[in-house]
Formats: C-alpha cells, sequence, structure tokens
C-alpha cells in the first residue's frame, strides 16, 4: 500500500508493507502518563538515505547523529485486549498525536548528559519492567500523510521521538487494533525499545 508523506526531511511516497513494532505509551519512573490511549502501530518502509547530519536533545542528553534512510511509518491506532471471552471495546484516543516517519540513525558523537543514563522504571498497559536504555537507533520525526486523497495534518511538528534499543523481555498479549490502515487481531511478544520526546536540529554539511 503506498501512501504521499511530507516530514521535515522531505516528501515522497512511501510503500507500506510488513507489520512491526506495536508502541505503547509508557510511564518512565514516577513521571505522569501524557496520554495513556495513544498507541502507535509501525510499518516497514523503505527508500533512498537521507545522510542528513542532526543535533538532538531530551532528558538522557545530546549528541549528533546521521540520519540515514526510512525504516519505518507508525500510525495512530487504538488498541484494545482480547480475551477468552471477547474483547473489551475501543477506547477514543484522547489527545490527537501525530504520524511518524522513523529513520535509521547512525551515532556521530557520544551522548552528552549531565548524569550518566543509569537504569529506568517502565510502567505500560501489559505490565512494570525495569530497563538501561542503550544506543539510539532510530529518529521519528511527525509526518503529514495522505492516503485516497486524505490528509491527515501535522499536531506538533516539532516533537520528534529518538529510540533506543533495551534489553528484550518477553511480552505475551493478544490485543486487537484498528487504524487507517487496518483492524487486526494480533500476539505481541516482547518489548525492544523506548522511545523518547526529543527536540531535533538539522545541521550543515
Amino acid at each position: 500500500m503506498g501512501a504521499g508523506q511530507k516530514d521535515q526531511f522531505r516528501t515522497r511516497k512511501a510503500k507500506v508493507t510488513k507489520r512491526a513494532e506495536l508502541c505503547n505509551p509508557v510511564q518512565k519512573n514516577s513521571e505522569p502518563f501524557v496520554n495513556t490511549r495513544a498507541h502507535l502501530q509501525c510499518y516497514r518502509t523503505r527508500g533512498p538515505a537521507l545522510n542528513t547530519l542532526v543535533a538532538v536533545r531530551n532528558q538522557f542528553g545530546s549528541q549528533r547523529l546521521l540520519v540515514r534512510s526510512p525504516r519505518r511509518l507508525c500510525v495512530p491506532s487504538k488498541k484494545r485486549h482480547v480475551r477468552r471471552r471477547g474483547a473489551a471495546r475501543f477506547r477514543r484516543i484522547q489527545v490527537p498525536i501525530d504520524h511518524f516517519q522513523c529513520y535509521a540513525v547512525t551515532r556521530l558523537t557520544p551522548l552528552r548528559a549531565v548524569r550518566p543514563i543509569g537504569g529506568v522504571r517502565l510502567r505500560d498497559q501489559f505490565g512494570r519492567r525495569g530497563a538501561r536504555p542503550g544506543r539510539a537507533f532510530q529518529l521519528c520525526a511527525p509526518v503529514q500523510k495522505r492516503l485516497r486523497g486524505k490528509v491527515t495534518p501535522l499536531q506538533h511538528p516539532v516533537r520528534h521521538l529518538l529510540c533506543y534499543r533495551i534489553k528484550p523481555k518477553k511480552v505475551r498479549r493478544r490485543v486487537q487494533i484498528r487504524n487507517q490502515l487496518e483492524t487486526r487481531i494480533l500476539r505481541t511478544r516482547k518489548s525492544v525499545a523506548l522511545c523518547v520526546p526529543s527536540n531535533k536540529l538539522v545541521l550543515p554539511q
């Protein structure tokens, strides 16, 4: 399936292929949830590399990254648990959220932080776990999407997500998602990443 996209890096037509990660909103340490129903279902995409130099800053610190090729299109999705006696009802997303085009990144400088990043405590709708963020591997930019003639505008054009690897932990759940692309029952397998709200600045090359 093809979809037109426009973000801060470029305008292009993306071909959505296989289904990939399901992203839950998460509480980190004791910080409050901003939007408990704001799930993202990600799909694999492909395209030419940007090779764009950026500086990114978030709660963990700041560093320079090289933005490479697009790898995921993440779509706002409703989610409900599926149990033996049926599924709970879909609940409306409380606050409009953006679609995100995610790009692979290469680290150019070490993370500069006020204090070393230690372990964090995470809590989402699947439970609790401890995690230690690893390297940043993906930068997600809010994107304007056109599908079947319908344009989904940007809600928060400067709010990016920078994703870090975390040690996988098994999470076996049966859920149903609904978004602009599909309604589908899925089985989750494991948690693999933590994505953090971040500010981004494109640097001259």
